[in-house]
């Protein structure tokens, strides 16, 4: 049993830009240290667990701007 996956993802809330700036840039922070996860095969979807993983117990609009990085991970892998 995968302990954080149980954890929970915001989805309403208040929404903060500061707080989606943050994320964006939190998420960024995981690309580009994961960066090479994105040169192996199967890598997209690590990285992508890694993006969700950060974004559990934290405030919506911090996960907000960690989902818009991961939908741009997702759309480049397509």
């Amino acid at each position: 049993m995968n302990m954080i996956a149980d954890l929970p993802i915001a989805q309403k809330g208040h929404f903060d830009r500061v707080g989606y700036l943050e994320g964006r840039k939190h998420a960024l922070d995981i690309v580009r240290d994961g960066r090479l996860l994105l040169e192996l095969q199967g890598g997209r979807p690590q990285l992508v667990d890694r993006l969700r993983q950060c974004m559990q117990c934290k405030p919506a609009s911090f996960a907000k701007g960690v989902e818009s990085i991961i939908a741009l991970v997702q759309e480049v892998a397509q």
